[in-house]
């Protein structure tokens, strides 16, 4: 299942490390996921597990993968601020305006998300199935990144922050130039 495909490049490890106790959420409907984590509640997540459904074990995968970097980002903040807690911005993860430190999560969360399909669809053994999902979600991970590029500039980061959110986009911008993901 889902563990089996994090175990692509070793973000199995990731989340066995970061995530003690996951919680089974409702989704809103067939083809939707759902997932979430509460800083106030450390170590754990909340998921939707899309059972039975089109390309199931890696959207759970995913999922899994995704709280688990939230969750480190949130440990990483404890002791190196990233932002300074003012400013927003659009999220097109969330289709509205979020707290700036929302989107740099999002940076990092589908950073390594795009890291991990990346890893999957280079596989010698990966299915058509793996790689058309893995393709799919990473031409809409570098759209939605593309619309948050300004975030480096916000005055709501600090200069770690900043350099932080700098170097996650700059390591999208190469694989926008070497990669052919996006059509």
């Amino acid at each position: 299942g889902a563990m089996r495909c994090l175990s692509v490049g070793g973000a199995d490890a990731a989340v066995r490390t970061l995530v003690r106790s996951v919680h089974r959420v409702a989704a809103r409907a067939p083809g939707y996921d759902l997932s979430h984590s509460e800083p106030a509640i450390p170590f754990s997540i909340f998921v939707s597990i899309p059972a039975g459904e089109l390309y199931g074990a890696m959207r759970v995968a995913e999922s899994l993968l995704h709280e688990a970097m939230h969750l480190q980002l949130t440990l990483i903040e404890r002791y190196a601020p990233l932002t300074t807690g003012e400013g927003e911005a659009y999220s097109p993860w969330q289709q509205c305006a979020r707290p700036i430190q929302g989107i740099l999560h999002g940076l990092y969360v589908f950073g390594a998300i795009d890291d991990w399909l990346s890893l999957c669809a280079a596989l010698p053994f990966a299915t058509d199935e793996a790689c058309a999902y893995a393709h799919r979600r990473q031409t809409e991970i570098a759209e939605e990144v593309a619309d948050v590029a300004d975030v480096q500039h916000s005055a709501g980061l600090t200069t770690f922050g900043a350099g932080f959110a700098g170097a996650l986009l700059a390591r999208f911008a190469q694989k926008v130039t070497t990669s052919s993901y996006i059509s």
